[in-house]
């Protein structure tokens, strides 16, 4: 079972209290030991620093290349969804039971 995560932080000496980054590590699972950036969750090494896209183009670009785990784009996204509505209508039209399973 994974350990809760811990809010607060107690820095110099006990006598500074901040929010803890809520970073998790790929490695270990363990809680990143950093104090969070004020009015952020996270620190400086993760994000807690970046601003995202400031220009209307920037905000523009990355809307449209929006990704999830750094390997979909939104047309693949789509291109998947409009194939399994196709699975599915072939499977209906051959009366076999249509069950989407996970590659593994």
């Amino acid at each position: 079972m994974e350990a809760p995560k811990e809010i607060e932080l107690w820095t110099a000496g006990g006598k500074i209290r901040c929010l803890r980054c809520q970073a998790r590590s790929k490695r270990h699972g363990g809680q990143c030991g950093a104090p969070a950036i004020q009015g952020k969750r996270v620190c400086r090494n993760h994000g807690g620093l970046s601003r995202g896209p400031t220009t209307a183009a920037g905000r523009q670009r990355c809307a449209e290349v929006r990704t999830t785990h750094g390997q979909q784009t939104r047309a693949k996204r789509q291109r998947a969804s409009e194939l399994s509505t196709l699975f599915k209508l072939y499977a209906a039209i051959l009366e076999i039971p249509y069950r989407m399973e996970s590659p593994k």
